[in-house]
């Protein structure tokens, strides 16, 4: 399982455009599924993958984990 960042530009009617970043969860190089908007930082979406690749973490626990620590 690869977990990896990925750097969006959306545009929201109240704030206007803004960058934003996911996570694409692949396996052997497919995409499983990726997960939009999940924080403005590259920094802490980019620490949270590593994590998650270092832990080897399931993705069914993906949604858990971003909600307690992003």
């Amino acid at each position: 399982m690869n977990y990896q960042a990925k750097r969006e530009v959306v545009f929201n009617e109240e704030i206007g455009t803004y960058t934003t970043y996911g996570i694409v969860v692949s396996e052997k190089g497919k995409t499983l599924f990726e997960i939009h908007d999940v924080t403005t930082s590259e920094k802490e979406i980019e620490k949270f993958c590593f994590l998650c690749n270092r832990l080897e973490l399931d993705p069914i626990h993906i949604y858990e984990a971003i909600e307690d620590n992003l």
